[in-house]
Formats: structure tokens, sequence, C-alpha cells
């Protein structure tokens, strides 16, 4: 019994499909136990200061120091 072209490229797109599928599900894992979300307190936050980097008009300036950072090959 002859399959045509077109029998046999959805043949062979349905077995590696399937394939793939089962890979996936093999991929997962179960969990032990039971899933357990831990809420950690926040900590303080320090109040953020002005940025000297930055060109604001009519504020004061500072020294901008990112051209004093090594960066790899400089």
């Amino acid at each position: 019994m002859a399959f045509s072209n077109r029998k046999k490229l959805f043949r062979t797109l349905l077995v590696l499909s399937l394939l793939v599928a089962w890979i996936q599900v093999g991929a997962m894992r179960p969990l032990d136990g039971e899933l357990v979300v831990q809420s950690l307190p926040r900590g303080p936050v320090t109040p953020s200061g002005p940025n000297p980097c930055t060109n604001i008009p009519g504020r004061g300036g500072g020294v901008c120091k990112l051209g004093v950072i090594n960066v790899a090959g400089n």
C-alpha cells in the first residue's frame, strides 16, 4: 500500500510532534510536598540623593563620576 507524499509528511510531523510533547512532559518534575510561599519583611530603604549625572537646569551640579569607572577594555 503506497502512501502519497502528503500522507508521509503528515505522519512524520505527527510522530515528531508527539515525540516533542512526550519529551516536554518527561522534563516536568513534581514538587515534593506543599509549595510554600514566603513573604519576607521589607528592609529599610535609604532615600535617594540628587544625581550629579543628570542635566536638569537650575539645580546644583556636582561631579559625575561615570567617566572614572574602569570598564573592561578601557
